[in-house]
């Protein structure tokens, strides 16, 4: 199980929250070929930049009927700019014992399995009264990996790579949810995807996006990464 301390300073970014919410406020749903232009990232008190993914346009709907993939629009959102770092974990968390620091830009393997990722996020939450955090979609990460590698979107880094990343099917557990790891309800929401080879699309769903146990799997905990997605906290918003 994650050990995360909740000994966590809160320090609220208003300006970062206001440059969000007019960013998202001007971006409707465009073409993404205009990603670079409305490219925009935000920090959060912990040093993790993310990346402002563009909505999706009609790009984005030819690509999917082009590869037999079921379209599904897709909302502007922020993405992590790369997966979590030895170095972001510690900062969020910095009484954590299980942080080794010997490669610091290394994605951070104290986040084993699947549902130690969703419990990050919810924790992250809980702490930042500016934003809220969660797990792509597999819809969201696949739409990033289409900009990124027709070169309409900069800033996002190593989802070409070897690693494979948490995500969830089409909705993030709930917190109460994520308490119980033998839920079966988590099951259909528990996956990983990897954008090696580059041409997954091409090959079945199944293979490249494929559902991921739960509570590890010794065979991927190695080469899984987490990256997140952040949300702005409306509600609790100063």
């Amino acid at each position: 199980m994650l050990l995360i301390s909740e000994n966590i300073l809160i320090r609220p970014r208003t300006t970062l929250l206001i440059i969000a919410l007019l960013v998202l406020g001007c971006s409707g749903p465009a073409d993404d070929d205009s990603a670079r232009e409305r490219a925009s990232i935000v920090t959060n008190q912990w040093g993790m930049d993310f990346v402002l993914i563009p909505a999706s346009g009609n790009g984005w709907k030819e690509h999917c009927e082009s590869h037999n993939i079921l379209f599904q629009p897709i909302s502007s959102f922020y993405m992590q700019r790369s997966e979590l770092s030895r170095m972001e974990f510690a900062a969020a968390f910095p009484d954590n014992p299980h942080v080794n620091l010997l490669n610091e830009v290394h994605p951070s393997q104290t986040i084993p399995s699947w549902i130690d990722a969703v419990r990050l996020a919810h924790t992250l939450s809980a702490n930042d009264s500016v934003y809220e955090y969660r797990l792509p979609s597999v819809s969201e990460w696949r739409y990033a990996y289409y900009l990124i590698q027709k070169g309409a979107t900069a800033g996002i880094a190593d989802m070409a790579g070897e690693n494979w990343e948490f995500a969830v099917k089409d909705r993030m557990p709930t917190t109460e949810a994520a308490r119980n790891e033998h839920d079966p309800s988590l099951q259909s929401q528990s996956f990983v995807l990897t954008g090696s080879p580059p041409d997954y699309e091409r090959s079945t769903f199944a293979q490249y996006a494929s559902p991921t146990p739960v509570t590890g799997d010794d065979a991927i905990d190695e080469y899984t990464g987490v990256r997140l997605v952040l949300v702005p906290n409306l509600a609790d918003a100063p």
